[in-house]
């Protein structure tokens, strides 16, 4: 890729990622290849690429180059159901990013015009402006525009600004627009951010999730190994994940856009209120990053299945036996994102 890649300082923080994963998401979209000789030049690893790339350490050690690492990002993208557009992604990039990132990138262009979004819900979003100059620079004429939608207060969309400055604009949804798109033009320089509203009305997915399903029992020195791994991290991807439990398949766990389906290998005996020797109850599954609305059993075996929801977690609870080679299947609905 070579040369000076600035949009690389408007990396989602961890605070960015926890509310809007999506976030990140876009910026590894954009980023892939420049991070990846970023980090080769400097020896640091798939540590060195960042908390937004932690879903993408296995990409990186099998890459041998920046643009195979680049590929290998944007397909596993598509397969988790990532459909932006580049333009799209790098408008997304642009939320909710601090101040400091804006004049870190200000900085390394050596002037221009930046616009990032502080806040947005279905129908508004707050834009801001940020300006600086550059060398030998004395227009400082901006021009703003804006399409599927409108400005709060019809500010004046020809104005002359200081060669140092910031503004903020409220952006209103256009009736039956999903993207309103704003432009600014000062000094030499231009920007534009999409803003996608219609993204808010779709339904939140569990893709881009890392879940957690640790297995369910009453007592803490029950031989988890006897059943499945304390612990077992399924990645939100297309392809299903084994529980492997003394060399034989236990379960096969498949996460969907919306759904967790859960596969049974061989006849199992379960037992919620276990004063028994089958003291195996279910699971308890956390690490959702949306507060959960609704969770459904879709199917039923002849396991019965009670769920216990809680703001970001599941409790799973089987009772009775079942067959090899049943399955039940959980659908998730997740409340709304509060706005940003």
């Amino acid at each position: 890729m070579g040369g000076k890649n600035c949009g690389a300082v408007l990396i989602p923080t961890e605070e960015t990622m926890k509310d809007d994963y999506m976030s990140a998401m876009a910026y590894v979209y954009q980023n892939a290849a420049y991070d990846y000789e970023r980090v080769v030049r400097n020896n640091s690893g798939a540590a060195g690429l960042g908390i937004a790339y932690e879903d993408f350490s296995l990409d990186f050690s099998q890459s041998n180059s920046a643009q195979d690492f680049q590929t290998r990002v944007r397909s596993r993208l598509v397969a988790m159901g990532f459909t932006m557009s580049t333009a799209s992604a790098r408008s997304y990039t642009k939320r909710g990013l601090s101040n400091e990132q804006i004049q870190n990138w200000l900085k390394c262009e050596q002037g221009g015009v930046i616009l990032s979004v502080s806040s947005i819900d279905r129908k508004r979003a707050t834009v801001q402006l940020d300006y600086r100059s550059g060398p030998g620079v004395t227009n400082h004429n901006l021009v703003l525009g804006i399409a599927g939608g409108s400005f709060d207060g019809a500010p004046p969309l020809s104005v002359d600004i200081s060669p140092n400055d910031t503004k903020s604009y409220i952006v209103n949804r256009g009736e039956g627009e999903e993207i309103t798109k704003v432009t600014a033009t000062v000094g030499g320089y231009s920007d534009s951010v999409d803003l996608d509203f219609g993204l808010a009305d779709r339904p939140i997915g569990l893709r881009g999730s890392t879940l957690n399903i640790a297995r369910r029992s009453p007592y803490p020195d029950t031989p988890y190994a006897l059943w499945v791994p304390r612990d077992i991290n399924v990645t939100a991807m297309a392809a299903p994940t084994q529980w492997v439990a003394t060399n034989v398949e236990y379960m096969n766990v498949s996460v969907g856009a919306f759904t967790i389906s859960f596969e049974i290998a061989h006849e199992s005996l379960y037992h919620y209120e276990s004063t028994t020797e089958y003291p195996f109850d279910g699971f308890v599954i956390t690490g959702f990053r949306n507060d959960i609305a609704k969770a459904t059993v879709l199917n039923f075996t002849s396991l019965r299945i009670e769920l216990e929801t809680g703001q970001r977690q599941i409790a799973v609870n089987l009772f009775g036996r079942s067959g090899a080679g049943k399955s039940f299947v959980l659908q998730i609905e997740f409340e709304p994102p509060s706005p940003r």
